[in-house]
């Protein structure tokens, strides 16, 4: 490579309106941006204030920085410090002459970074390889004539390159390639050989760019970055991995990056199975198959493949639910039943709802009338009335939009039967007709979610705020640890009780601290909101707290629970133990199924433990590794408990202190995060990029699930966070509202609602202002974000928050991208039907800026 090699020469070749890129390395606004040199002076350079920043000074005197530029053919990159900031005009930032300009050589840095992605149409001459057609592949060389800076935030190739891939096996001869490389695509390709050909790119369309070009920062990222810091931001977990790397135990991450490349296909939603013909693939660039072996389209196989994941994540919640009110039901008729009624008020508040006579009642009566009622809904002929739920719950505006457009369901299960019928072979293939189902089946997964939230409540207690701690420093070398896991408090809160009762048993046997209690997923944030119990670890991270060494017992329920435990188990002396039928594990020395009788779970749990007791006696000291620093959270604010802070400020009216924070603009707008980890992406950085930026901007954020886990992990619910993370008018309001509540300082910048089922109360808090303001919930600044969704269940959830008017960003794209009128459906035609639409958006710097754009949208709608 030859090009200037020092400052004076690099200055030298750079003229007025170069692109650069500027990285920042840490704070709020940590990541890659653009911008482009405004002056080049003697012994500094000006450049223009990346449009990030220009709603408010980020970059500081002093702050170091890194600048990349590209002079012809080369790519040079220096570190800096910023001398001058001036927001006139039209806004820059001036940093000072670095002393060593590096040459970087962007073939070699792609080289080694791991997996490019790219999508490759291979046609073979003179004969065709079996399964030809669009295969995910990955870059194993680059010779090119120049690399180009383009879009917003990523390096990319903007001309002709020479490209060595991994394809598949032949036996050679002529071939033709049509591939998709970073933000473009090749148009004109062709050659001799097995892996090697010349590729002319053009840039793709802008959406397609939008969803392409974070693959290419990840890439450059992980030259600056090592393998465990780009696997998680949680410092605890990268301790954690640290150590699996010594002891060479696969975790979760080890098989995400062994399963690359993976179909592409897949990811774009056009693979079939749905029979036995298949599976059928169609292509995606337009020069092979068209339709399945059927003739189904590409709209219909996304929006087929889509509504069987909307369906499966309802079956989860609606079976959660049943378990739920199942238990219900036993306290009513029987006295000899483990649980209570716990929270009497709640029971008739619902009772009223539903029109179940309560007056004269006991609790117990009341408690079998109440389950009666709802056992109703979950299966019933139609009679064209929508699900009880459903009418108790959203507001009458929401219900009659609903409901013209076709999209109440009648109960909780028929929905999901219905969409799996239509998905069948042969039934139906109209993608609107389909789509409407999947909605429609989503809004089922709301009522199923809410009622096992509120029975939960009536049976273990309505949430209310407590301060404890997060992350996997909670688990402690000098006591027995459980770690409760899954999703279902049935089997979690008899763990607990019957924990307060073994402690002494514990100390006998070696432990000074008794047992130490740890939540995992959502089990843990049930048990975390109503006890205080810390919460260990979120979905990604689950099997490092077995790799502490110091896990004596991880008791499972069901959902979201990883196979790979066991593995990792064997390599210590943990136990898993599984407890429900429905939530077994494969057969491992590691594995016990002790299943617990929920009608009578106490005699279970001390089982359960029993082994964790037995378990701690083989502990192995040598093996024993806890990371420190766990953060501390305040937790366990459901519509009850804002509404008992609030009262604080306004007894007489306690919204009053919430709407009139919003019409001034001190709230500018909620955002509720939610959803997964996803191993495909770093754990829970983009959760924290998203929040920090909403709260930035005097956005209140609300969480439950795993990026409750990600907040909570990472400081972002205590109550200094407010100080150092909320906007310069959200803050005042959550110092007076803490203050008036009787907290420890502030209220947090992220309120804790608790599990993923919990989502409905995020909507219990938008009703009751929609209500209020006597307008539809897709008119308030209200939106919701799930910057790293894994799970089907948490595609049902983003369809009904869209069902229900709230803008949805997903930063991990679902399977559609195959299909661009189903794309065009989601993201814009049902903003028209239901007022709600996804946002898809892998960069979460940007998603902040769509999610923003949306709120003030709402609030000049509203006249605010």
């Amino acid at each position: 490579m030859q090009g200037p090699r020092s400052m004076v020469e690099l200055k030298h070749s750079i003229d007025v309106g170069v692109a650069a890129q500027v990285t920042v390395g840490a704070g709020e606004f940590e990541g890659v941006y653009q911008t482009r040199v405004l002056e080049v002076g003697d012994t500094s350079i000006r450049f223009a204030l990346p449009r990030r920043f220009k709603d408010r000074v980020s970059l500081q005197v002093h702050e170091p920085v890194q600048i990349v530029f590209l002079v012809g053919d080369v790519c040079y990159r220096y570190a800096a410090t910023v001398v001058a900031c001036d927001e006139a005009g039209e806004g820059a930032f001036e940093v000072e002459d670095a002393p060593e300009v590096e040459l970087v050589d962007l073939r070699k840095k792609i080289r080694v970074s791991v997996d490019i992605p790219c999508t490759l149409m291979v046609m073979w001459s003179p004969a065709p390889v079996a399964g030809a057609g669009p295969e995910k592949a990955r870059i194993l060389d680059l010779d090119t004539e120049g690399m180009g800076i383009v879009c917003d935030t990523f390096l990319a190739p903007r001309s002709a390159l020479r490209v060595s891939f991994a394809l598949p096996e032949s036996s050679g001869g002529e071939f033709r390639i049509e591939a998709t490389v970073g933000n473009a695509r090749a148009i004109s390709v062709g050659g001799r050989g097995r892996f090697r050909c010349g590729v002319t790119f053009a840039p793709l369309a802008r959406a397609e760019e939008q969803v392409l070009s974070h693959w290419i920062v990840l890439q450059l990222e992980r030259t600056s970055k090592t393998d465990i810091e780009l696997r998680t931001v949680d410092p605890t977990a990268q301790f954690m991995l640290a150590v699996a790397k010594v002891r060479r135990v696969p975790t979760i991450w080890d098989r995400a990056q062994a399963m690359q490349p993976q179909c592409a296909f897949g990811e774009l939603g056009i693979c079939c199975r749905v029979c036995l013909q298949g599976p059928c693939r169609i292509d995606p660039f337009g020069t092979g198959a068209k339709a399945g072996i059927c003739g189904a389209s590409a709209d219909t196989m996304v929006v087929r493949n889509l509504a069987r994941m909307i369906a499966g994540g309802t079956a989860a919640h609606v079976e959660h639910a049943r378990h739920i009110v199942d238990a219900l039901r036993d306290i009513g008729e029987h006295e000899t039943s483990s649980y209570r009624v716990a929270d009497e008020g709640k029971l008739r508040r619902i009772a009223e709802r539903l029109g179940v006579g309560a007056e004269g009642a006991s609790a117990r009566g009341l408690a079998a009338a109440v389950a009666g009622q709802i056992e109703r809904e979950f299966f019933t002929m139609h009679d064209g009335r929508p699900a009880a739920w459903l009418q108790a719950t959203l507001t009458p505006l929401r219900l009659s939009r609903l409901a013209s457009a076709g999209l109440l369901p009648a109960d909780l299960c028929s929905p999901i039967v219905d969409l799996m019928h239509r998905t069948n072979t042969g039934v139906d293939t109209n993608p609107t007709s389909l789509l409407m189902a999947g909605i429609r089946c989503s809004l089922a997964d709301y009522a199923g979610m809410r009622i096992a939230t509120d029975i939960s409540d009536v049976i273990f207690g309505v949430p209310s705020p407590r301060l404890t701690t997060a992350n996997l420093a909670v688990i402690e070398a000098d006591a027995v640890n459980v770690a409760v896991h899954g999703h279902n408090p049935l089997v979690s809160e008899a763990v607990c009780r019957v924990a307060r009762e073994m402690n002494e048993e514990a100390v006998r046997a070696g432990a000074p601290r008794g047992i130490n209690v740890v939540g995992v997923c959502c089990t843990g944030h049930e048990v975390l909101m109503r006890h205080g119990i810390p919460l260990a670890a979120n979905f990604a991270s689950q099997e490092l707290a077995i790799m502490t060494g110091a896990l004596d017992a991880m008791v499972v329920d069901y959902q979201c629970i990883q196979p790979g435990l066991s593995s990792v188990a064997e390599c210590f002396h943990t136990r898993v133990v599984t407890t429900l039928p429905m939530g077994r594990l494969p057969d491992s020395p590691a594995v016990v199924h002790l299943e617990l009788d929920v009608r009578d779970p106490l005699p279970g749990a001390r089982r359960i433990l029993g082994e964790a007791l037995a378990a701690f006696t083989r502990r192995d000291p040598g093996k024993v590794s806890i990371p420190t620093g766990a953060h501390r959270c305040l937790v366990g604010f459901g519509v009850e408990a804002i509404l008992a802070a609030l009262g604080k400020v306004n007894p007489q009216d306690p919204l009053q202190p919430l709407i009139a924070a919003i019409a001034q603009g001190d709230i500018q707008g909620l955002a509720l995060l939610c959803g997964c980890n996803n191993a495909l992406v770093r754990q829970d950085d983009n959760i924290l990029k998203v929040a920090r930026g909403l709260l930035g901007e005097n956005v209140l954020v609300l969480a439950t699930g795993c990026s409750a886990g990600a907040l909570a992990k990472a400081g972002l619910m205590a109550p200094e966070a407010t100080e150092e993370h909320a906007g310069a008018r959200l803050k005042p309001v959550l110092r007076a509202i803490g203050e008036a509540a009787g907290l420890e300082g502030a209220l947090p910048p992220v309120l804790h609602l608790g599990s993923c089922v919990d989502n409905s109360r995020a909507v219990d808090v938008a009703v009751a202002v929609a209500a209020r303001l006597n307008v539809d919930l897709d008119r308030l600044p209200v939106v919701a974000s799930a910057p790293e969704l894994m799970a089907e269940k948490a595609v049902a959830i983003g369809t009904w928050a869209m069902a229900l008017g709230l803008p949805v960003h997903l930063g991990i794209i679902p399977p559609v991208f195959g299909a661009p009128d189903v794309v065009s459906t989601l993201t814009q035609k049902t903003a028209e039907l239901v007022g709600g639409h996804f946002i898809f958006e892998l960069n979460p710097h940007l998603a902040v800026d769509r999610l923003l754009e949306v709120i003030r949208a709402r609030r000049t709608g509203l006249g605010l």
